[in-house]
């Protein structure tokens, strides 16, 4: 389970067993970081209201591409944004159709675009 407690003004992300680094925090949004591997077990219920979890990955989960993804609960289930630091001049226009098919398949997931 994903959960956010708060007790004496301190902000606590538990994902699972495992803490989660709080990186930022305001009145209506909480910036957490976590490891891709304490979310192996995670279902993705009940996602905390505006909670949004940071993952990094060194080789850019496979696609050398993509080093940084956002997990946040949406109305419809859970929200993934992979996010590329690349200049966006270097890059603008080229990529675009052929993002998708770099992105390894999980079966078990549902993919839009």
């Amino acid at each position: 389970m994903i959960e956010v407690r708060e007790e004496d003004g301190n902000l606590t992300v538990l994902v699972g067993s495992e803490e989660a680094e709080v990186l930022d925090a305001g009145e209506n949004y909480i910036l957490a970081e976590c490891s891709l591997s304490d979310l192996v077990n995670e279902r993705s219920e009940a996602f905390p209201r505006g909670l949004r979890l940071e993952i990094h990955s060194e080789n850019g989960f496979g696609t050398y591409f993509f080093y940084e993804l956002h997990l946040s609960g949406a109305p419809s289930g859970v929200v993934l944004a992979f996010r590329c630091h690349t200049p966006n001049k270097y890059w603008e226009g080229q990529f675009s159709p052929h993002i998708p098919s770099t992105i390894p398949r999980v079966p078990s997931l549902a993919y839009f675009g």
